[in-house]
């Protein structure tokens, strides 16, 4: 009877691990969630202030701004074809 008391209190343990590793995995999946939902909250807020379309999100930051514009605005008609001329110029390297 001991023994049957003794492997029901192992198996409650190990109940209990499994639980707690499950916890742990959850809550190290939102912390990692968390990290990028910062970044991303922005870059949404943004383009949601912006009445951005979908398509052109904002950048988020870069660690050298100058290089390159953070925010994209939709492209005129005219613009656009431009861009794709000059993109078609360019010689393979």
């Amino acid at each position: 009877e001991q023994l049957l008391a003794i492997k029901g209190q192992a198996e409650d343990l190990m109940v209990e691990v499994a639980k707690l590793k499950d916890l742990v995995r959850v809550q190290g999946e939102r912390l990692q969630d968390m990290s990028n939902w910062s970044t991303q909250l922005q870059d949404f807020a943004i383009t949601k202030k912006l009445n951005l379309n979908e398509k052109f999100r904002v950048q988020p930051l870069r660690r050298n701004p100058s290089r390159r514009p953070v925010l994209e605005a939709p492209l005129q008609k005219s613009q656009l074809q431009k861009v794709v001329k000059s993109v078609d110029k360019q010689k393979p390297r």
